[in-house]
């Protein structure tokens, strides 16, 4: 229970807060806007006024409606927000031990956060890094024989977030030292 009270107490605080809401759609837009990267940077090079580029650019977000399932699209919010979670988790976590030791602090969650970022995906285009990197050592056979179609590394994402994050919430309450025996 006390990873729970670590967790509240450091999104309780609304920079940390601040920093998992901001991770967490920065983490949406990309995973929306990644796959027509040619296209928002064919717009940022476009001769029309910054206002009508950014208005074109929120505009394809509407594409979270249209080419991601709704699975995908529950997927992608929970990984986003777990994503947010863990970066503001790992952030209160290093700041915590530099504040107590003055130095250096261990980073974890980094399996965590490779994993969100290796799920993230569309239904159309699967996942989008993790698919990429696949087919590029030529795996890409590999998800046919997933009995989901893939979307087993999806929920293997969430749950790799959630240990990540209960595991740094939990370190964050354990003493940095070992208690001396007597």
């Amino acid at each position: 229970m006390e990873a729970f009270k670590v967790l509240k107490k450091a999104l309780g605080n609304r920079h940390y807060l601040a920093v998992a809401v901001v991770v967490s759609v920065t983490s949406v837009v990309l995973t929306i806007l990644l796959p027509n990267w040619k296209l928002v940077l064919e717009i940022l090079s476009s001769n029309g006024s910054f206002w009508e580029e950014i208005k074109t650019i929120v505009n394809l977000l509407g594409a979270f409606k249209t080419n991601f399932t709704a699975w995908a699209r529950v997927y992608l919010v929970i990984i986003s927000v777990l994503f947010g979670i863990n970066v503001s988790i790992i952030i209160y976590y290093i700041k915590d031990k530099r504040r107590k030791f003055g130095g250096n602090a261990t980073a974890i969650g980094a399996g965590g956060i490779a994993s969100g970022v290796l799920g993230a995906g569309c239904g159309a285009c699967g996942t989008f890094v993790f698919g990429s990197l696949l087919s590029s050592v030529g795996g890409g056979w590999l998800v046919s024989f997933f009995p989901f179609g893939g979307q087993e590394i999806k929920i293997f994402s969430i749950a790799l977030l959630v240990f990540s994050i209960y595991f740094a919430a939990k370190n964050i309450g354990k003493p940095s030292v070992c208690a001396l025996k007597i």
